[in-house]
Formats: structure tokens, sequence, C-alpha cells
């Protein structure tokens, strides 16, 4: 699964209302009070809210608010604070393609839940999408932001190619080579019915995953694929027991140039600690294996993948 935000308004929203064109929307998403914030952070929050007073507002948002101080302070220089458009335009670029990415992250962990809930992980099923062109131009795991890791099929980057797998096909292909597509103008969906739950879970929220293009560049998304499965590498694990939680059970890099040990196991200890090592391709992340391991769950919206 992709990483998107954890916050009590969760970044895709501000992405959704972005893709909708509605700006004022988005603008109070990220500027509204949430849970969770310190209390520096919701004293200037709820101050913007009951004043719309910029200028105080810019004074009391701490300085890594970059979104939120950017906003204000185009609104105390301009005064004009119903241009939501404006405002959201002066945000650093990499912020403002955060939040559509965001967007596509949430759907494509979406789909592949509902790709594994239909068909297992286990083998490749008709309509299934394979990449047929790896050639590093094509790149399907370079990141076109800092943040989310979202993958971009952008104009001037070679098309990745992908196959429909027919019923001939499925002998050829494992799971792991299974792909499903972030949306986009340019991606192909697969032909099956994971393609209808694309439509029906974008268009609950007004949107095409066909019509993707804006007259905004920066939002006009092209998508690309991401493979619903990896294999880790390097792969080792190990238990250990330890008494003390506040002792730190595994080495930074900055302990290992120390020349520290390795915390050794207690064989009385009270607790007991699983240590997981493994390398991950690019783009990459171990979020569901931990999940299982530890059997948490991980939230994306409550009764959001309720797509049957």
């Amino acid at each position: 699964m992709q990483r998107f935000g954890t916050s009590s308004i969760p970044t895709f929203h501000i992405g959704r209302s972005l893709l909708q064109n509605n700006w004022e929307e988005a603008i109070d998403l990220i500027m509204k009070p949430r849970s969770g914030d310190r209390q520096d952070l919701q004293t200037a929050r709820q101050h913007w809210i009951e004043n719309h007073d910029a200028k105080k507002a810019l004074e009391l948002f701490p300085k890594k608010c970059i979104a939120e101080t950017y906003i204000l302070n185009y609104f105390t220089k301009t005064g004009q604070i119903k241009d939501y458009a404006g405002a959201f335009a002066t945000i650093p670029r990499n912020l403002r393609l955060m939040y559509v990415h965001a967007y596509q992250s949430y759907v494509w962990n979406s789909i592949v839940s509902e790709r594994i809930r239909i068909y297992g992980c286990d083998v490749p099923v008709v309509g299934d999408l394979i990449i047929i062109d790896e050639d590093p131009g094509a790149n399907i795991n370079s990141d076109d932001i800092i943040d989310d890791s979202v993958i971009v099929n952008t104009d001037d980057k070679k098309e990745i190619k992908v196959k429909i797998l027919a019923e001939e096909d499925l002998k050829n292909y494992s799971i792991f080579d299974v792909v499903l597509p972030l949306p986009g103008y340019s991606v192909v969906y697969p032909n099956n019915i994971i393609f209808e739950k694309y439509k029906k879970l974008m268009w609950k929220d007004r949107l095409d995953p066909r019509e993707m293009r804006r007259s905004n560049k920066d939002f006009s998304l092209s998508g690309s694929y991401r493979k619903i499965m990896g294999k880790p590498s390097d792969l080792s694990w190990k238990f250990f027991k330890y008494d003390d939680s506040n002792v730190s059970l595994a080495l930074t890099d900055l302990d290992l140039l120390d020349g520290k040990s390795e915390p050794e196991s207690l064989p009385d200890g009270k607790n007991l600690a699983l240590r997981i090592n493994l390398s991950l391709a690019a783009s990459s992340y171990a979020t569901i294996v931990l999940r299982e391991l530890m059997k948490t769950t991980e939230k994306i919206e409550d009764k959001e993948l309720a797509l049957t």
C-alpha cells in the first residue's frame, strides 16, 4: 500500500477537492482545525476560522506549516481572501502535487484491496495487466515528487506498454507481474470487473477515471502503473526478549558508525520482540506485511472500501 498521510483531514480529501476544481473547499480543508494538533496550531486555525484575519493568523501559525503560511501570506499581501485558486498557486509545487497524487494513491490502495478480495493474491486472472516493456526509459517506479512516491507517467517520459492478459497468457506470468494503474488519462485499465470498481469509487467523488486532464497542468494526471505484489530481498528475522521498553531494540545508522553493539536477547526477558531486516524495490512499502504480523488495521477511511 502507498502512503498518503494520517491526519484527521486526509491529504487525499484535499486532492479530491482540487480535482473537482473546488478551490474554496481545498483551502478550507488545509486551514480548518483538526484533531491531534498542538495547542499553538489549534489556536492559529481557530483564529482563522472565526475571524478570517489573515495577518494575525499568519503571525500565529508556526513557520513549519508551509501550505498555511503561503496561503495566509497571499491573503495578507493581496487582501483577496476569496481568491482561493490564487492563494493555492503560491504553495510550492511539490506540495501542490502531493495533494492530487495522494488521491491517486487512495484510489490505487482501494482498488488493490478490491482486486485481492475478488480474485485473491495467488495468480493472475483474465483481464489483469502486466508490463511488457520494462525499458529503463519507461521506469515504472520513477517518482515525480518527494513525498508520496506516486508514479507519474508524464508527457516527457517514454510511454509504458502494458498487456491485457487473455486465458492463454496466464501460464506465462505470476501474481508478481500484475500491475494496476494509478488513475490517469494515458493509462490502460484492467479488462475485468476491476475497471468497474475504479469507476464506482471515483464516480462517488464526481470524478471519471478516464477523464483526468485538467486546464491546470499540475493537476492533469496521465497516471502510471504499480505492481500489486512485491518480493523483498535480503530478508532475515530474529526474536529476542527484553525488559526495558525504553531501550532501542535496533541500531540506527549513527549507532553503526559509532561502533555500537546490537542489543542482546535476555533469556528471562518479560517482553518478546521480532526484528525484521529486508530490502524493498523503489516505491515499495512493508505496510501490509507489518499489519498482518501485528494484526492491526490500516484504515483508509471508514466504509470507503465498501465497493460491492
